[in-house]
Formats: structure tokens, sequence, C-alpha cells
């Protein structure tokens, strides 16, 4: 079992796993130690590796999944900080952690406690506990499938035994990492395009209208071709704090950052966001802060840029999403 799931993390590209010691753990351990294509880092605490997993995933983008590990107990319950900054920041993350044998469980109080209620309380979208080697492959399969498809974080609870145990049925690869390229690459058609670039246009007629570009952490990737349109919509831009450094902030457009993290002592960002009528977002992840006001509902339009719809807020109306890598596109709509 435990080479069978190292073996998953690599053929989903993840190069790096982060991690504490502890008994519970140690089959999973060893055979990442021994496998070629992947490097086990030993962190100081578990706190630590969870938090370096997310920032693992926010550096390699939608390219694949991250991964951290813990021992039972505390080393379990350490990991939950990294795993609520995966949930709120939509980074794909796998959380495996060790158990007991599993016919000890719920009884025996050694590090004993219920995982998958901890780590759902933390905002895992899925968290289980593998009672049985045959439940491996497919809890597997959902938990990788559910942390791509999603952009979020998952845990699976693996007991000591079952990861030194045998899969009796014939093991199969994932195909959850190669499905994901497929969504994540695709462009969005001409008309959808041309009737975006229309809307753009008919708004610039009016000279009154006051656009706002504001750029979020999946859109550092295209921070060019952003500033290039904001040119043409003669709109300042701000980020998120995430995305800080994204434009250069020696750029006459750059306004610095929105929300609470904003430039201290300047009131630049929120009044340009208070005068805007559209808003112009690239994977920017809470739009609360651009489009609301003090009552909380939505005051300004807004045109959504991101690389995938389950990342689009459905919260908010958009005159129109666009779906796709965003530095092609804002390169074809320039």
């Amino acid at each position: 079992v435990a080479e069978y799931v190292v073996q998953c993390l690599v053929d989903c590209g993840v190069t790096h796993v982060f991690g504490g010691h502890g008994g519970a753990v140690v089959p999973i351990i060893d055979a990442i130690c021994a496998h070629p294509k992947i490097e086990w880092v030993l962190m100081r605490n578990e706190l630590n590796a969870s938090l370096t997993a997310a920032a693992y995933a926010k550096m390699r983008g939608l390219d694949g999944l991250s991964c951290c590990v813990g021992t039972s107990g505390p080393g379990a319950s350490h990991l939950t900080t990294g795993i609520i900054e995966a949930v709120q920041d939509r980074l794909p993350m796998l959380c495996i952690t060790g158990l007991k044998k599993a016919a000890s469980l719920g009884y025996s109080d050694f590090q004993d406690i219920n995982q998958a209620e901890i780590f759902k309380a933390a905002g895992c979208a899925m968290s289980n506990s593998v009672a049985h080697v045959d439940q491996m492959m497919p809890l597997m399969r959902d938990s990788v499938a559910t942390a791509l498809t999603h952009s979020t974080a998952v845990h699976l609870a693996i007991p000591v035994d079952i990861q030194q145990a045998h899969i009796r049925a014939p093991k199969r690869a994932l195909c959850s990492s190669a499905a994901g390229q497929r969504v994540h690459n695709h462009l969005p058609c001409d008309d959808e395009l041309n009737e975006l670039a229309a809307a753009f246009s008919a708004r610039l007629l009016d000279p009154s209208h006051e656009f706002l570009v504001a750029v979020g952490r999946r859109g550092l990737s295209a921070a060019g071709e952003i500033l290039s349109l904001a040119r043409l919509l003669r709109a300042p831009i701000v980020t998120t704090l995430d995305a800080k450094g994204a434009v250069p902030e020696t750029d006459p457009l750059c306004a610095g950052c929105a929300g609470v993290f904003g430039n201290p002592g300047l009131e630049l960002p929120a009044a340009l966001i208070e005068r805007a009528a559209t808003v112009v977002s690239f994977g920017v992840d809470n739009h609360a802060t651009l489009l609301v006001g003090t009552d909380g509902l939505q005051l300004r339009q807004h045109i959504e840029f991101d690389v995938d719809s389950s990342l689009i807020e459905t919260r908010f109306q958009a005159l129109h999403t666009c779906v796709g890598p965003i530095q092609q596109t804002a390169a074809r709509i320039v």
C-alpha cells in the first residue's frame, strides 16, 4: 500500500513531500525515501510541513498536487493550520496521516483521535480513514480527484498495518492529473472573446465609465498581458495580497493591494474601488472587497477571468465570465 500511495503521488507530479516522522507513518516515509522521483523533506514540526506544502502548491500553480504527511495524534492535528490555508487559497493538497493498527482504533488511548472529523472541521472537502486494504485504491483515486478538480485540501488517514499490507486487486494508475490538464488548457472560443472585446469597447465610449483591474494569485503568470489590457482600458490596477508584485509598483497604473493589507496609511486603493463602475478581475479568490458596498450587496459591474470553472465565485453577478488560461486569453483580447 505504501509503495502504491507514493507512486500515485509521483504520477500526479509531486516531487517533494513535507512532513514529520512518527511510528504510524514509517512505511509511507520509507516508500518515499526509496522512490527515485520524489523527495522526503523532514520539517521541524507538522505545522511547518502543512504550511510549506501549501506554499509549494502556490508555486506550482495548476501543475499538480502538493502533499504533507503527519503521524497519529498531535502529528495529525498540527497539520490543520496548513490545511485551512490550502482551503482558503484554493490549493490542491493531499494530507496523509498515519493511524494505529486498524483493529485497535477507537478504544486504545495512545494518540487515538478521530482524525476524519478533525480534518472535516478544518474544511477538507474530503476526509476519510481507510478501514480495509481494499478501500485503498478507490479512496486514493477519489481523494486526488477531489483535490485537483476543486482546487482544495483533502485528507486520508491510513492505519500503519494497512500501509504495510499488499493490495490484492490489480494496481491502476490515476487518471485525475491528466484529466485536469485537459480541462485547464481549454481556451475560450473566438465568439466568446469577440463578445468580451465588444463589451470593453462599448464601455470605453463612455468617458465617465471607470474600469478597475484586479489581479489575484492565479493571474501572476499573465502580468504583462494584464498590464497591456489595463493601459488600453485606462484602468488602475490593484492586487490581492498573494499577488503583490505582479505588476511593478513603480508603474503609474499600479495602486497597490486591496483590502486590509493594502498600503498602510494610503486610501488610494479603496478610493479607486469606490469610483469604479466595472471591475475586471484575473484569478481573484474573493471579490467582496472589490464589488460590494457597506451593506454587503454588489454595487459594481464585474468581468471575470479565471483558469477553472470550479473557481468562479457565483455569489456575485458577472457581465462576462471567461474561463481558460489567463495569459493566453488576455493576450488574445489585447
